[in-house]
């Protein structure tokens, strides 16, 4: 049965209304980065959003971290702190889970620090102590659950025995962020285990087994002063980081992979594994959720540009695409899939968009758009739908505007989902072409509102755009009073907006949670 865009619109809203306003996983509910309105009123102007709290928690690591090349700054308090991850916060139940690193122990990468020391030790400012404990050699996983009223700690188990690796200048990939459902949250630490956690209590109620010799391989490197391990001059072993796409929890299916490469499935209630599927995605990926009444499904890309679709419970294959562009966020909305029809060009490549309806038997192409190109090797990739439009974050250039005008870079593309066809790309700043704009911005859309980090990359950049999406226009941009964690170049962390209130997860190691409604 063909399926109009006006009844996606309908099975979307509806399906909100049965879901509690929660964001139980990476991009809210399904992925969608749409957040549930509410009854609430927003405001226009979010630089007036009231602090309701700011959490207990206070170490939470920047999601880019240190790195020798930014020598004296690993030493300076003031400067790089030890990277903490860049999974996401979630919200399930009245409780906001948080993973993240910490570095733990005395042994240290004597190497990196003697060398930096030996240059810096004499310049104000200078911490022999900081820099140790950067360049730390073990580290730890680092559950929080923190009550959304209040930001008061519920509770917090960590986990020893990760190894730290030390350059965390661009650490793709590592967005592990948990997933929470049926009063359990699921975390994938970055001693490669899998854990369900109790919500309520924190308890450990199942967990999966760790990589053989990584334990015997992080010992030896305490021993050795070093996250390299050599048999004279030959390299035998080097600290492993994860790479690891968000995770996703679906019809009691907890979905993840330990290399960004293979999907491993498992029961949410025993720990069960039910299947793997090999090749699957890849590294900075996410996976997108298909809810159908037969049950879920999971639909993946991977390197090569294959999209298969396979059920939550069983695994089966129920469909695949092969030959398109590599696609780091499929987007789908009822039974709309949104992915990357082809990727053209080498270091920056761009990619054309094309459009799906989706099926138990197959994936019928809709539109190709060839005109319209966005930059496709960043994660944040802003692809979210929102009536009758798929909304594109590019970076891909020139534009050409109706006015004659030429843009080099950013804009928001408003794709209509029927055809294809684009509206005016949407100018979010007078100066964007100094400005880095999506891809890399974290966007949500509430009601009619848009919210969007002008750049979740750098880890540095502190606009805000706030768009109206009943007119298609800036109401507001304006610089928020704390920088937000992000991944540089990894899958950007996503801020939650939950029951008009939006949690940031910030570089000062906070989680803030601001009042956006205009009650």
């Amino acid at each position: 049965m063909k399926t109009t865009i006006a009844s996606i619109i309908s099975l979307i809203c509806m399906f909100a209304l049965t879901v509690r306003a929660d964001w139980p996983q990476y991009g809210g509910p399904d992925g969608r980065w749409v957040a549930e309105a509410g009854d609430h009123q927003y405001l226009q102007d979010w630089s007036k959003a009231k602090l309701v709290w700011t959490s207990e928690t206070s170490e939470i690591g920047p999601g880019r971290g240190q790195a020798p090349r930014y020598g004296f700054r690993n030493a300076d308090p003031k400067g790089i702190n030890p990277w903490g991850g860049a999974a996401s916060p979630v919200i399930s139940d009245g409780l906001l889970f948080q993973v993240y690193l910490r570095p733990v122990g005395e042994a240290h990468n004597k190497s990196v620090v003697e060398e930096i020391a030996e240059k810096w030790r004499d310049r104000e400012g200078f911490s022999i102590e900081h820099l140790r404990r950067n360049f730390s050699i073990e580290a730890e996983t680092v559950v929080v659950a923190i009550d959304v009223e209040n930001g008061k700690t519920v509770w917090t188990m960590a986990y020893r025995g990760v190894q730290y690796h030390g350059d965390f200048a661009k650490p793709r990939g590592s967005n592990n962020s948990p997933a929470a459902g049926d009063g359990r949250v699921f975390v994938l630490g970055y001693d490669y285990v899998l854990r369900a956690h109790d919500a309520k209590t924190g308890e450990v109620l199942w967990q999966t087994e760790p990589p053989a010799e990584y334990a015997n391989e992080l010992q030896a490197m305490i021993t050795a002063e070093s996250n390299v391990l050599r048999d004279d001059k030959r390299k035998i072993a080097e600290a492993r980081t994860l790479f690891a796409p968000p995770l996703r929890y679906a019809d009691g299916v907890v979905l993840y992979s330990l290399n960004s490469s293979t999907l491993i499935a498992v029961d949410g209630k025993t720990g069960e594994e039910l299947w793997q599927a090999k090749n699957s995605i890849i590294s900075r990926a996410a996976v997108a959720i298909w809810r159908r009444d037969e049950g879920a499904c999971f639909v993946a890309v991977n390197r090569s540009g294959t999209v298969v679709c396979l059920e939550a419970r069983s695994g089966k294959k129920l469909w695949e695409l092969t030959g398109k562009g590599e696609t780091f966020q499929p987007t789908i909305a009822g039974d709309l899939l949104l992915i990357n029809e082809t990727n053209t060009g080498g270091g920056q490549p761009v990619a054309e968009l094309g459009c799906y309806r989706i099926s138990e038997t197959g994936a019928e192409q809709l539109w190709v758009n060839t005109e319209e190109q966005q930059l496709s090797h960043a994660n944040a990739s802003v692809r979210l739908f929102h009536s009758g439009h798929f909304i594109i974050g590019s970076w891909a250039g020139p534009l050409s505007h109706k006015n004659g005008k030429k843009q080099d870079r950013a804009a928001l593309r408003f794709f209509d989902a029927e055809t294809g066809k684009v509206d005016e790309p949407l100018r979010l700043l007078p100066g964007v072409e100094h400005t880095s704009l999506a891809p890399d911005s974290m966007v949500t859309a509430v009601g009619d509102l848009l919210y969007i980090e002008n750049d979740s990359h750098h880890q540095s950049n502190t606009i805000r755009t706030i768009v109206d999406l009943k007119t298609n226009k800036v109401v507001k941009q304006f610089n928020a009073p704390f920088v937000t964690a992000g991944g540089y170049g990894g899958t950007v962390t996503n801020q939650p907006i939950v029951d008009g209130r939006l949690y940031l997860r910030c570089t000062d190691g906070h989680i803030r949670c601001y009042d956006v409604t205009a009650n």
